[in-house]
């Protein structure tokens, strides 16, 4: 009992006396705990005390400091606190992330100014004299408590739980204390952060350069974009909506693709890699970030430290990136694959081989092989293995200038889709056929199949029977379920539209046939695509889709006929023919200045040969005569006419096509020869 009076006895006396600590300028945890996003332990963020409107950190900070410089005892650091921080201890040796986020243009100023408190306090501690060396981690509280019994100083956060400590590194760590790390503080913090804030004062926050930006890429191989973002502070929220319309809203306006992978590297990172990567782009002297190339120095600085932690990425080719993810809707993986003529690895088309094995209701399913044989990813009916890789070659050849990375990639990537799509092992989904399923067993042109069939990897349900395998050389199926797929080699064979029309043509499942045959139509448009981009006429620089390079005699006779100009008889062949015609890719694949694209399109307004007018979605305002059809996004809506050249077909407002978008099937000058000969007076 007398113990404990006279314990709070001290306390009263301590809480009475003079304040153990004073703040030049007080930031409640409420303002300063957003502005530190990212930067603190992430476990952190979802447990324990949420911010206080206190200057909880700030005081702990300045309290710690004094406590383990021997001003003040454990007692007085632990009743200065106003509120339990959030663990601050890990800046120790890396509060230069703190600085640079400080110093970014893109940082709001109220978390500039939160930023800049701690880094004021902070430049007066113990832990800011260059040549300290320090030891943080996290320890049990009895732990700790040894620690402080045998009179070794240490600052911790408060709990029942493993608690952040940081103690200096020549004093015994505790007991099975984790994440430990010991560092020396290189940096002269106690000097360096005053003058940064006073630069930060007279010359304002620093912006982002684009040599800046092209050097972190240039190190590290990511996007633009992502480095943008990194060079901005590693900016976020932790509420994802926040976070999401954060990053999406000015001045960033990062895409859903570049927040995707911002968000990936981030977590890959954590906050550790966070740190030393921002800590890395501030120098000694920080009038250098100032100085004419000084964010560009920063910026490789920052890259270097990146690629040590992550290692640098192949090149991303920023333009070839954001097309492939605006018009396709593709990875920047895809950006790094096709100049080389590959899929990325993590979206193969088949180049493993396949793989079918049981599923829980007795049917089958495919699946890419792993290198072991195991079943790798499912592969469903709707988005069979090709169906991306065929995608991208039909986008580069018609949409892409020729002879561009992009353009030369597609080729080779074809020839490897067609060598893949030859080997007898490759199979294509079809679809359910159950009248087939329940026929297959006493089909003579059907045998036992002879290729893998791996069991169901779950326990099947009572009753469901494993499926068995039936093959006639061109169709597997499973039987009874009707599961049906078919080898892409025998596709193009001849006799596989009557064997086809056999198997699948007739009752309620007739659509599956149609949709068959266009996968036949699909990769004969596909030879006929890379035998015109390997030995066509059209220069290094132009588009195929651009009738003028690909097709100027019809160009001339469509000029003749309807008597307009020759850039208004490109436009019309455009507007009939694509599927995707919009004022942008006219003007892109024309290399046409808004004005003369507005001078041809109303020459043919003149002349009648188009309607005129606002569509919703459309892109464009003027349209090929006939029927519409809305479509919903990412595709566009279009003349109805343009659905069957383009292997597609709607109903509604859904659209069923076999490639990620409306893209040309076929070279875009047939594309053009057939729309005239359609529509020719």
């Amino acid at each position: 009992m007398l113990r404990r009076r006279r314990a709070l006895s001290r306390r009263v006396a301590a809480l009475r006396a003079a304040p153990a600590v004073s703040l030049r300028t007080e930031v409640p945890d409420t303002v300063l705990a957003p502005a530190l996003y990212g930067l603190l332990p992430e476990h952190r963020r979802h447990q324990g005390p949420a911010p206080q409107p206190q200057p909880a950190l700030l005081t702990a900070v300045a309290a710690d400091g004094r406590h383990l410089r021997g001003e003040i005892d454990e007692e007085t650091r632990r009743l200065a606190r106003p509120a339990e921080p959030a663990p601050w201890e890990p800046l120790v040796g890396r509060i230069g992330a703190v600085a640079w986020r400080a110093c970014a243009a893109t940082t709001p100023d109220g978390e500039r100014a939160a930023l800049a408190a701690l880094l004021d306090t902070w430049s007066g501690q113990p832990f800011a004299e260059p040549g300290s060396a320090w030891r943080t981690g996290r320890a049990a509280p009895e732990a700790l408590a040894a620690v402080r019994a045998a009179g070794h100083p240490i600052a911790s956060g408060a709990g029942t739980g493993r608690a952040w400590f940081l103690q200096r590194a020549a004093d015994p760590a505790p007991a099975g204390a984790e994440e430990c790390e010991s560092l020396t503080v290189d940096a002269d913090d106690a000097a360096r952060l005053p003058r940064l804030l006073e630069l930060l004062a007279e010359r304002g926050p620093l912006t982002q350069t684009p040599a800046a930006r092209e050097a972190f890429a240039r190190l590290t191989g990511v996007r633009g974009p992502v480095a943008a973002l990194v060079l901005a502070g590693f900016p976020g929220r932790d509420h994802h909506g926040e976070h999401q319309r954060l990053l999406a809203g000015p001045p960033y306006k990062a895409t859903k693709a570049v927040i995707g992978t911002y968000d990936e590297l981030c977590r890959t990172l954590g906050a550790a890699g966070r740190r030393a990567v921002l800590a890395a782009g501030l120098p000694q002297d920080p009038a250098e970030l100032w100085e004419p190339g000084g964010l560009t120095t920063a910026a490789e600085r920052m890259g270097a430290a990146w690629a040590g932690l992550l290692g640098a990425r192949e090149h991303t080719d920023e333009e070839l990136a954001a097309a492939l993810e605006a018009e396709l809707g593709l990875h920047e993986r895809w950006a790094r694959s096709l100049p080389a003529g590959r899929a990325p690895a993590e979206e193969p088309f088949g180049e493993a081989g396949f793989v079918l094995a049981g599923s829980r209701q007795g049917g089958l399913h495919l699946h890419h092989a792993r290198a072991d044989g195991a079943a790798g990813p499912w592969i469903p009916g709707a988005a069979p293995a090709h169906r991306t890789a065929a995608s991208v070659i039909a986008w580069a050849l018609t949409e892409r200038p020729v002879a561009d990375p992009a353009h030369r990639g597609a080729l080779a990537l074809h020839r490897r889709l067609r060598e893949q799509l030859a080997d007898p092992g490759a199979l294509i989904p079809v679809g359910t056929l159950p009248e087939l399923g329940r026929s297959v067993a006493g089909d003579p042109a059907f045998t036992p199949y002879r290729g893998t069939v791996l069991p169901c990897p779950r326990p099947l349900p009572d009753g469901v029977v494993p499926a068995t395998v039936h093959d006639d050389g061109t169709f597997v199926v499973a039987a009874p379920s009707g599961d049906a797929f078919v080898r892409a080699a025998a596709l193009t064979a001849p006799g596989t539209a009557e064997r086809a029309a056999e198997v699948c043509g007739t009752g309620t499942r007739a659509w599956l046939l149609r949709d068959l045959l266009r996968t036949v139509r699909l990769l004969e448009c596909l030879d006929r695509l890379a035998a015109r981009a390997a030995d066509t006429p059209v220069p290094a620089g132009g588009y195929e889709s651009d009738p003028s390079l690909s097709a100027p005699g019809l160009v001339g006779e469509v000029s003749g006929t309807l008597g307009v100009g020759a850039d208004a008889a490109a436009l019309y062949l455009q507007l009939l023919a694509l599927a995707r015609p919009t004022d942008r890719c006219v003007r892109r694949w024309n290399g046409w200045t808004a004005a003369r694209h507005k001078a041809a399109r109303a020459e043919l307004e003149a002349a009648g040969a188009v309607v005129a007018g606002k569509r919703a979605r459309a892109g464009r305002t003027a349209f090929a005569p006939g029927e519409w059809t809305d479509l919903k996004a990412p595709h566009l809506p279009l003349e109805t006419a343009k659905l069957e050249s383009h292997l597609a077909w709607a109903a509604g407002k859904n659209l069923y096509a076999p490639m990620l978008r409306l893209l040309a099937p076929l070279p875009p000058h047939e594309l053009f020869a057939r729309a005239w000969e359609a529509a020719r007076p």
